[in-house]
């Protein structure tokens, strides 16, 4: 697994832009209001990285930020308390503390699309202050490393993994009417690799020929915990390994 901080490529550039407080952010609540505005209206947003080039060496100096457009707010009730309401759509999941980010070498999916790509955001560091208490369980991202880092700690299958799987089978599902020749890239950071390798095991036999690379900065390596999956998991690892 590569070091983030090696900026030698452009899955760095996107593994690092998943997360708050980045030269170039991907989290809506960081967008301008301009970007933001485009995502509203289902519409890609242009991300530009001068020099970067893929796996293959080919030049890559944008990329389109695509729309979540099945987003919508998500209310649970509470017998005591005020209700929870919290977003919920393909690539985010707020109570899960999950968000995906997906890319496209093109403004919009089509006959022109050759490359596509995802990243996962990471887990940032637990609270530290009485302050940062205040912000909940979601917004100290408790419930990643208790749901999700905790789970991987036993080897076990991490439940942000499920809901990735989702999105990707999704969204091979469209590259396939919309854009055949595209190929898929995964890319992510820390808990983000965990997340991405176990998804990519799981995904359907018939969607691992539209992956291209999985590149991965600085987390665990997950091959225990894709022992513990199907005898197709581990055939999956095994394709994209050869």
């Amino acid at each position: 697994m590569a070091n983030l901080e090696k900026d030698y490529n452009i899955y760095a550039d996107l593994a690092q832009d998943a997360y708050i407080g980045r030269e170039n952010n991907f989290p809506y609540n960081e967008l301008k209001p301009s970007q933001q505005s485009k995502l509203d209206s289902n519409k890609s947003v242009k991300f530009n990285f001068s020099n970067a080039k893929d796996t293959h060496g080919n030049s890559i100096d944008s990329v389109y930020l695509q729309p979540d457009n099945i987003v919508k707010t998500v209310t649970k009730k509470k017998f005591f308390g005020k209700d929870k309401e919290y977003q919920k759509g393909l690539l985010t999941d707020e109570k899960a503390c999950y968000n995906s980010y997906y890319l496209t070498d093109t403004p919009a999916l089509n006959t022109d699309t050759k490359h596509t790509s995802f990243t996962f955001v990471g887990s940032d560091a637990l609270p530290t202050n009485v302050k940062d208490l205040t912000k909940g369980w979601a917004g100290n991202n408790l419930n990643n490393w208790v749901d999700n880092n905790l789970v991987f700690a036993e080897k076990g299958y991490i439940p942000q993994a499920k809901l990735v799987i989702e999105a990707m089978h999704q969204k091979i599902a469209e590259m396939r009417t919309k854009a055949p020749n595209a190929t898929m890239s995964m890319t992510g950071h820390s808990l983000g690799t965990m997340v991405t390798i176990q998804a990519v095991a799981n995904l359907p036999a018939k969607d691992i020929n539209k992956i291209d690379k999985v590149i991965l900065f600085q987390g665990l390596d997950a091959r225990e915990s894709i022992n513990k999956m199907s005898e197709q998991a581990q055939k999956n690892i095994q394709l994209l390994e050869e």
